[in-house]
This record gives C-alpha cells, sequence and structure tokens, in this order.
C-alpha cells in the first residue's frame, strides 16, 4: 500500500511539472501594414540584465521575435513578465517605437501609460495572437503582436 501511494506522488508531482524545468514565452511583432516600418524595443531577456534598445527593420508582413520570458522551475510567468522585466531594468520610461523607414517617429507605447484612461492596444493581452501551450500551461507560447494601419495613423 505504502509502494502504492508513493507511485501516486511521484506520479502527481511529474505529471504537474514541466519536463524541462521551466516555461518560457517567446515574443514577436508583425507588420500588418504596405510599408516598410522600422520596430525600437529594449532588449530584456528574463536570462540577464542587458540594457539596450533594438532596431529591426519589418517589410511589410513580415514577422520579426523581440524577446522571450521565462522561468526556472514552475512558479509560472504570466502575459505581464516580459512587461514588467523591461520596466525593472529600464524603469517605468521604457518604450516599443514604431518609425518609418526614413526614421519619422510614426507611434511610441510607454510603459508608464498602460492602464490610464485610453486603451493601449500594445500592453492588452487580447490584441496579441497566442500559438503553442496556452499561457500557464508551462513548457512553451509564442505572442506575437500585428501592428495595423491605425496604430501608426498620425493626427
Amino acid at each position: 500500500m505504502k509502494k502504492l501511494i508513493l507511485c501516486c506522488a511521484v506520479a502527481l508531482v511529474c505529471a504537474s511539472c514541466s519536463p524541462f524545468g521551466h516555461e518560457e514565452m517567446d515574443w514577436y511583432v508583425s507588420n500588418g501594414t504596405e510599408q516598410v516600418l522600422k520596430f525600437e524595443y529594449p532588449y530584456c531577456s528574463t536570462n540577464d540584465d542587458m540594457v539596450e534598445y533594438v532596431v529591426k527593420t519589418l517589410s511589410a508582413k513580415e514577422v520579426v521575435f523581440i524577446g522571450e520570458s521565462w522561468s526556472k522551475g514552475n512558479n509560472g510567468i504570466s502575459f505581464s513578465h516580459y512587461f514588467e522585466k523591461c520596466a525593472d531594468l529600464y524603469g517605468d520610461d521604457v518604450y516599443w517605437r514604431i518609425s518609418s523607414n526614413d526614421g519619422t517617429v510614426l507611434k511610441t507605447w510607454k510603459y508608464a501609460d498602460r492602464g490610464g484612461n485610453q486603451e493601449i492596444r500594445f500592453f492588452d493581452k487580447t490584441a496579441w495572437k497566442v500559438t503553442g501551450d496556452s499561457e500557464w500551461a508551462g513548457v512553451w507560447s509564442s505572442w506575437t503582436f500585428e501592428i495595423l494601419p491605425e496604430d501608426i495613423q498620425t493626427n
């Protein structure tokens, strides 16, 4: 009977843990417009504390990798983990920016502006497409934000 209980306990522990010992979320941005854009974003890996902004050029309909979030063990990570890590490294003024190919700034999303009176689509979980495992399933998921023409319209 003790062996049965021990086997059941071991099976329960193994079933509840990620087989890889960590959970990972990969972050992408796609260009859903017909023009070439530049996307500036903070390098925010949960792996290290490097601080620098990266600029990638996105052709129309192109998708680029912008970061990852992961946790060792089964502590769990949430949608906001990537943004919180960036704010920890860069401060609340951390930003993500879209510019035209000639360098004209079209849109800037600041972490400090989230949760205010006006909803910021970039920080809205429902604006991101998720593939892979669900957010809390462990192992891996991929989150993609599509830049839409209305995101870059100037007033």
